[in-house]
């Protein structure tokens, strides 16, 4: 007896993606990668019914109730809608052999492959995909039966990945920033590259500081500001006394200097390309300004841990006497404070020694002329001295910041010592050359975009304006070309003219001659010879006026 039965329709088998692209969720293949390994991506696929008996890919798609024809691996670049089947090389002859569509379940795919646990491997040979960029990545399986329903009866997807090749360096964009020759001590020194830079914390690049040609800094020396495609920084003064260095050169080299596990540092782009060895050091020659320190301010941000209720005149009072000044803060100016939590938080500015009295109207003792430097490390140092824990002592770390205690129930964190030059010194050291205003406003402007388009490493902007300038000169040309072309028609049709002026006077001449020999009413052979000779003058008069014209209507034209 016959039984009945019904079997419902099963879904396409399910594939996930596996290994190393499903660890780093995409690939990328970058000028790191060497000779071959730009032209192979390694596709690892599970199948999630592999402790199954007997229930590989292969065999799934054997079975005789299977629908399963096809475990495709396909990419698209960003942006556009068609998908195009990856390709792997022939596995019988890789090199002469011919390129297959990479599909695990196709009879020249080797299934022994197929490890115990489900795990399935092919290479893929990306040559095919030619353009650099951006592309998405999917695998998925293809069932036949043309069965209606959802789409999961017929096929199934994994979660699409990202693949990037990127086989181009970042390099350096233009000139360091200032363009100007001579810098301000703190103000920031910047390089702007063609792509974004990986500013990762640690720093994969490296920095060294010469300072006056044989005064040899580290990295510490300097506070990094790595954002977007700049690498900007200025010196950490707390590091740095502006009295040793004022007028001085310094040479700061970044990039390939020093080592980190064994490697070179260098500077990265977000694809993990470096720049060419042959421009990994990056040096930037500069003089510090010969700042008037005695007339120069120096500020500071200070953080007090539970003095929010604290006014600005007690916290005057509180560093004057720090500095050894109780009974006069005429120099400690508060510009501006906030309270973040229980932290007092203020910017503080030390005075030079007459704006101190002028500025601030306060009747103050003698003054020892001390600078306004001076007497910030002399708070620095006095407020330290009353603490002598490790913690208190820490006057300053790398990033321009240290906690200092004193004694009481006060407690200063120190960061962003700059020294702010007077206004003639700023009129002096800050402005930049005129010739070089458009093009610094032009760099700043770019160092906030993403990237620089690539036309000879131009932006797109400079390209277009080189294209628009290359039409005016085109247009130029042209224009001076039809000139040249309407002078020489002008002195064509002007030796015409007189070349037809010149024979229409010499046929009158010659009329007149003729006329004068062929009349019959002349009286006497004298009186020929006198009419000769007077036609003779008028020839000559008339030869004479016509050069005359020619040269001067000649010169005339030439002068135009």
């Amino acid at each position: 007896q016959e039984e009945n039965f019904i079997q419902f329709v099963e879904p396409c088998p399910r594939v996930f993606w596996a290994g190393e692209l499903n660890r780093n969720r995409g690939f990328v293949v970058n000028t790191e990668l060497k000779g071959k390994e730009r032209e192979k991506v390694l596709v690892t696929i599970s199948n999630p019914n592999y402790n199954q008996k007997d229930n590989t890919f292969l065999r799934q798609k054997w079975r005789e109730d299977s629908r399963l024809e096809h475990i495709y691996v396909q990419y698209r670049r960003q942006g556009d809608f068609t998908w195009r089947t990856a390709r792997m090389d022939d596995p019988v002859d890789p090199v002469k052999g011919p390129k297959r569509d990479l599909d695990f379940v196709a009879d020249y795919v080797n299934h022994d492959l197929e490890t115990s646990y489900g795990y399935l491997t092919l290479t893929w040979n990306i040559q095919d995909l030619g353009l650099q960029g951006e592309y998405e990545i999917k695998v998925g399986t293809v069932c036949g039966g043309d069965v209606e329903g959802p789409d999961e009866l017929n096929k199934f997807d994994a979660p699409i990945l990202t693949g990037i090749i990127d086989l181009k360096h970042p390099k350096v964009y233009g000139k360091p920033l200032p363009l100007q020759d001579v810098v301000l001590i703190g103000e920031e020194i910047s390089v702007l590259f063609t792509e974004e830079i990986n500013c990762a914390r640690p720093f994969t690049f490296g920095a060294k500081v010469t300072i006056d040609g044989d005064d040899e800094r580290g990295m510490d020396t300097l506070q990094v500001n790595c954002e977007g495609r700049k690498i900007g920084f200025h010196f950490d003064q707390s590091r740095i006394n502006p009295e040793d260095v004022v007028g001085k050169s310094v040479t700061i080299e970044i990039g390939m200097v020093g080592m980190v596990g064994g490697q070179s540092k260098n500077v990265y782009d977000l694809n993990g390309n470096s720049l060419e060895t042959a421009d990994a050091v990056i040096t930037i020659s500069k003089t510090f300004a010969n700042l008037k320190l005695n007339e120069a301010s120096t500020r500071f941000i200070v953080e007090v841990d539970g003095k929010c209720d604290v006014d600005n005149e007690t916290l005057r009072t509180t560093i004057a006497s720090k500095i050894g000044k109780p009974d006069d803060a005429s120099r400690i100016y508060i510009d501006g404070t906030d309270c973040i939590g229980t932290k007092l938080v203020a910017t503080v500015i030390i005075l030079p020694k007459s704006k101190g009295r002028r500025m601030l109207g306060s009747v103050a003792n003698d003054d020892d002329g001390q600078q306004s430097i001076d007497l910030f490390y002399k708070f620095r140092d006095a407020a330290a001295a009353t603490d002598t824990s490790e913690e208190g002592r820490s006057l300053v770390g790398t990033a321009g910041s240290g906690k200092i205690k004193n004694g009481q129930d006060w407690s200063f964190i120190l960061r962003q010592m700059e020294v702010l030059p007077c206004e003639s010194d700023l009129k002096k050291f800050k402005n930049t050359d005129p010739d070089l205003i458009a093009e610094e406003k032009e760099l700043r402007r770019l160092a906030s975009a993403t990237n620089i388009a690539d036309n000879s490493d131009l932006p797109a902007v400079a390209s277009e304006i080189y294209a628009i300038q290359d039409k005016i000169e085109a247009g130029v040309r042209e224009y001076e070309t039809e000139i040249e072309e309407l002078k020489e028609t002008m002195k064509e049709m002007h030796e015409k003219d007189m070349k037809e002026m010149h024979e229409k006077d010499m046929k009158e001449m010659e009329e007149m001659i003729r006329e004068m020999y062929t009349r019959k009413d002349a009286s006497s052979k004298n009186e020929e010879w006198v009419l000769l000779s007077q036609v003779s003058i008028i020839i000559v008069a008339f030869l004479g006026i016509s050069a005359a014209l020619f040269v001067s209507r000649k010169q005339r034209f030439e002068g135009r």
